[in-house]
């Protein structure tokens, strides 16, 4: 031990005094132990504390100056990097403070002027240590440290910090801060620290000038938000006595990152660049705000200063849709095949996943503000409301092209079959109408709703007429052969003189019958292809029922009779034969008054042929 001692010192042992060689002693001691494979942090063994209390009691050394020696050296081994028990510090500090103060027992309060030096050395040297550990919490107490340091730590700050207070008031100091205050200020640097940190990860620079990219934004919002997760997790406890601090921690943090958010969007902002990107921050903070109940309403101010940041973002973003849905959509229809067996065409099914893109987006960045919500969302029907309306007037255009592109009229003539695909396209259109516009909070105005819904309904009903007309054609022009068959025609006398059979009744019923096959076969929506096919019929019996009633009761002849009960017992056994149901049917009566016409007619001929 003397030749350890003499390795020590420069000065020779019999010339140091008993308190040298115990600090001494002391730090050898301490510098073995902390070399050990056991993970001390300076707390010593039963054996070892025997040796220094040993040394105390022989030599009379006094307690302040062991806690006094303890407080150097697990400063200095702090600095140097190695981690010490806070409570060993704590207790020492809390010990040499009551005896300085002159609050310990009379055999105890012994103080020399030498310990009271330094004492009050070892105080600004404590401050110092503890306010670095302070401001970089979150890197000298990761999560593998004991969960209670960070808590005595700050007692040990309130403690030292209390001391500094009454020194500086005693030195007439006109700047005396509480302690609340100083540990806020020490928390609004340490939140400056995590977030350069944070912001190295993201840049690689750090340099605060320099406005950070969309990408680089998303990033740093994300591990803001780990960072705020973990923080809340790991060290709020630790700040339990501290609240009004930690939320000043918070709020300067967010304040940071708020800086380089209007950087950010103001460089987008001159550069006129719509990016949807950089809603992405905005859906991660807010997501996690309302998470952590962090809302305007609780005091978050934050929240509040973020809103009013990306409003703007999200209307630009809008309006930006709204340019690039219509330009697709012109290059869309442009080319449009409409194929067969479609539910619906690529045109029209690329807009409606656009406006559910667009109300999908609005939905999820949950807008906390119910009246800023509601205006998005209006923005959002408004844009739906002009692109539904927009796919409707295309459908329509299209469909005028393609019949009158269809110049057969006669009894070999078949439907296009493009217009089954926008038939088909406009119901599925307006299927997707009334969900795409539902109502907002019942807010939303129910004329706003009705105008488009209506121009599609009005639509897909036109397109059934057009249909319809087109598939009437064969049999207005085997009524007009009919015609010729009537007494006042000019070309009736000749039925007397020759022998002339020209009803094409075969021909109609082959070509009625392939438009139905048709229909069935490539109007792919079922309640499409059963109005499409009860207008057809209504249309049929509507121009047979308008023939008859120009001509008098017992007035037809029997080829035309019999054509018109053969055409409507096909018209009526080819529709059954679809799948559609009698009691399916909106009305009967005008076939029901057709079919009891052919039946009078046919009895008056009988009549007439038994008088002669």
């Amino acid at each position: 031990m003397l030749d350890q001692l003499r390795q020590f010192g420069s000065e020779p042992i019999s010339d140091a005094t008993h308190q040298e060689l115990f600090a001494r002693l002391y730090h050898m001691i301490l510098d073995y132990r902390m070399k050990e494979n056991v993970f001390s942090r300076g707390l010593f063994s039963p054996a070892q504390n025997y040796v220094l209390e040993e040394y105390c009691q022989r030599y009379g050394i006094r307690s302040v100056f062991l806690h006094l020696v303890t407080l150097s050296e697990l400063v200095a081994r702090e600095w140097a990097g190695q981690s010490c028990d806070p409570v060993v510090m704590l207790s020492s500090f809390s010990y040499c403070r009551m005896a300085i103060g002159g609050k310990m027992p009379d055999h105890l309060s012994v103080v020399t002027c030498q310990n009271d030096e330094m004492y009050h050395g070892l105080c600004g040297k404590i401050e110092k240590l503890v306010h670095h550990r302070i401001e970089h919490f979150r890197s000298c107490f990761p999560f593998a440290c004991p969960k209670s340091d960070l808590a005595v730590t700050l007692k040990l700050f309130c403690s030292v910090t209390e001391v500094m207070l009454t020194e500086e008031g005693a030195n007439g100091d006109l700047y005396n801060c509480s302690v609340v205050d100083r540990l806020d200020n020490l928390l609004r640097k340490a939140a400056l620290q995590s977030y350069r940190s944070l912001l190295y990860l993201v840049s690689n620079t750090g340099d605060d000038n320099v406005p950070l990219t969309v990408p680089q934004l998303i990033a740093l919002a994300e591990l803001s938000v780990e960072y705020m997760c973990e923080l809340h997790e790991f060290f709020l406890p630790d700040f339990s006595e501290f609240s009004l601090a930690f939320k000043s921690h918070v709020e300067a943090f967010w304040s940071l990152l708020e800086v380089d958010i209007a950087a950010t969007l103001k460089e987008l902002f001159q550069a006129d660049i719509s990016s949807g990107e950089v809603l992405k921050v905005f859906y991660e903070l807010n997501q996690y705000s309302l998470a952590q109940n962090l809302t305007l309403s609780n005091g978050f101010l934050f929240h509040k200063n973020l809103q009013q940041l990306f409003l703007p973002v999200v209307v630009q973003y809008l309006s930006a849709l709204n340019s690039d849905i219509s330009r697709d959509l012109q290059k869309l229809f442009s080319v449009e095949k409409w194929p067969q067996k479609c539910p619906c065409v690529a045109s029209i099914a690329a807009c409606l996943e656009a406006l559910y893109s667009i109300q999908r987006m609005i939905n999820e960045l949950q807008w906390p503000d119910k009246d800023v919500s509601c205006h998005l969302q209006q923005r959002c029907h408004a844009i739906c409301d002009k692109q539904l309306q927009y796919c409707a007037n295309m459908a329509m255009v299209q469909l005028d092209v393609v019949i009158n592109e269809s110049v057969s009229c006669g009894f070999d003539m078949r439907l296009p079959r493009q217009i089954f695909s926008m038939l088909c396209s406009l119901y599925h259109l307006q299927e997707q109408a009334t969900k795409l516009l539902h109502p907002i909070d019942d807010r939303e105005m129910v004329d706003y709703q009705g105008d488009t819904i209506s121009i599609i309904e009005e639509s897909y009903q036109t397109t059934i007429s057009k249909i319809s007309d087109k598939a009437s054609l064969p049999l207005k022009l085997l009524l007009q052969r009919l015609s010729q068959y009537d007494a006042s025609h000019r070309l009736s006398k000749l039925k007397k003189i020759f022998y002339f059979s020209a009803i094409p009744v075969e021909d109609y019923v082959q070509c009625m019958s392939l438009m139905l096959e048709d229909i069935v076969q490539y109007c792919y929506k079922h309640k499409a292809q059963q109005m499409l096919l009860q207008k057809w019929f209504e249309l049929q019996c509507g121009l047979v029922q308008a023939w008859l009633k120009q001509r008098p009761d017992c007035s037809l002849c029997p080829d035309q009779y019999q054509t018109i009960s053969i055409i409507m017992k096909c018209i009526h056994s080819r529709l059954l034969g679809t799948g559609i149901m009698e009691d399916q049917f909106d009305d009967l009566s005008v076939y029901n008054l057709i079919c009891d016409r052919i039946r009078m007619e046919c009895s008056c001929s009988e009549l007439m042929y038994s008088k002669h």
